[in-house]
């Protein structure tokens, strides 16, 4: 895609990271990953950032779109906090 540029990320230790970046506003619109699962194969993981909004100064993505293959996520973040006092008990899964 001619609007966007990317970012090919390498790690000594894990799977390489492709980050695609908007060339208008410069924001991070896509992230791709390809994990090695051993004998399973490997795992391609696509993350789709959209809907961005200033908090605290900073653009954040409000929508998030993770398709790791076999089952796509959506997330919409309702409210973004940094260095805020959380209990565990926020972290609970039920």
């Amino acid at each position: 895609n001619g609007d966007l540029c990317d970012v090919l990320l390498y790690k000594n230790n894990g799977p390489s990271v492709y980050n695609y970046f908007s060339q208008k506003s410069g924001l991070l619109v896509r992230s791709a990953t390809e994990t090695d699962l051993g004998e399973m194969g490997k795992n391609k993981v696509i993350s789709d950032f959209s809907n961005y909004k200033v908090v605290q100064g900073l653009n954040y993505p409000h929508s998030i779109k993770q398709d790791m293959g076999m089952a796509v996520m959506e997330f919409e973040v309702k409210e973004v906090k940094w260095n805020s006092n959380l209990e565990d008990s926020v972290f609970k899964v039920e």
